[in-house]
């Protein structure tokens, strides 16, 4: 835009100002009133529908795929992030202690924590191993029971070892006539797993002791070890890593202070509360606090005296 155009829109809004501005002045009272009146209006409607979004959901596009599937997943699995307290020590009786000291401190506080998570009850987990399992391994559990089934309805014959002995006879035979089976390497592994205990039973009876009391023969133990079985160990389902050296409690907070620029203040204040009181407890264990909703407190709080000492500063910098 050249010069004299920039100079005739600016003629063109300052007359319109101008005469706007004569107007006003012809009808002073009706100006006043009309202001007082839109100011009003203006606070009623920032009191009713103003806000502040706090949470960082609002800052995703709800029209993104990804961020509508990543909605629909937190409408289905809650939107609530957990709080972390972490318990590192190297002695792991002081480490289970701690933590489920601490989970009952705060199980104390139901109006500021929920979903305390301090262990897994692995029991019902185990229940649902055979989920875990590949096709090829639940072929091989229904062949185990199949081999067991006479001996669950009472035919304790099968365990002699002269049943034993002529069952394995049998595979064998059966194996060397289809060397060219994909199944025929397992299957040996399987027999050789049962022939060990064959002997082990030998060797019982050749000792002096009752063969038939010797040991069972394993039909499902050739399945491999599955993660479930490691679940509990030694330290009856508590969240440890770090081979057992740091152990993990999850906590969600409640939150009654959703307007709030600082959400779950309350909550916060009093789970740091609780873990202070902890400390002077289990002096040789080290507790630690994390998690999205810690790291989000402490950042709005840092940023907000931070802003606050940045106003302070300049008002007594306009002020000198």
């Amino acid at each position: 835009m050249s010069t004299p155009e920039r100079t005739r829109d600016g003629a063109l809004a300052a007359r319109m100002l101008g005469a706007l501005t004569q107007g006003l002045l012809r009808v002073p009272r009706w100006s006043l009133a009309a202001g007082v009146l839109l100011a009003v209006l203006c606070a009623v409607l920032a009191g009713w529908r103003l806000g502040y979004h706090t949470d960082r959901l609002d800052l995703l596009n709800p029209r993104s795929a990804y961020n509508q599937r990543w909605l629909a997943y937190l409408e289905e699995f809650g939107r609530e992030d957990d709080a972390i307290v972490v318990f590192q020590s190297g002695d792991r009786r002081a480490l289970l202690a701690a933590i489920d000291q601490t989970a009952a401190a705060l199980a104390a506080s139901p109006e500021s924590f929920h979903g305390i998570l301090s262990r897994i009850e692995v029991a019902p987990l185990r229940r649902k191993a055979l989920h875990y399992l590949s096709a090829q391994d639940l072929q091989r559990v229904t062949q185990g029971l199949e081999q067991a089934g006479p001996i669950i309805t009472g035919d304790w014959a099968r365990l002699a070892l002269a049943s034993q002995l002529r069952d394995w006879t049998q595979q064998a035979s059966q194996l060397a006539a289809a060397p060219d089976s994909p199944l025929v390497a397992a299957a040996y592994e399987r027999l050789s797993l049962h022939l060990q205990c064959l002997l082990a039973a030998l060797q019982a009876a050749l000792d002096g002791h009752d063969a038939s009391a010797g040991p069972a023969v394993p039909l499902l133990s050739d399945l491999p070890a599955h993660p479930l079985n490691q679940l509990a160990g030694d330290h009856d389902g508590h969240l440890l890593i770090d081979n057992g050296r740091t152990g993990l409690l999850l906590v969600r907070l409640r939150k009654s202070d959703e307007q709030r620029l600082v959400q779950g203040t309350a909550a916060i204040r009093r789970l740091r509360e609780v873990l202070a009181g902890q400390r002077p407890l289990h002096p040789n264990v080290h507790i630690g606090l994390t998690g999205l909703p810690i790291l989000e407190y402490d950042e709005m709080e840092t940023s907000q005296y931070d802003m606050g000492a940045a106003s302070l500063i300049s008002l007594l910098g306009v002020a000198v």
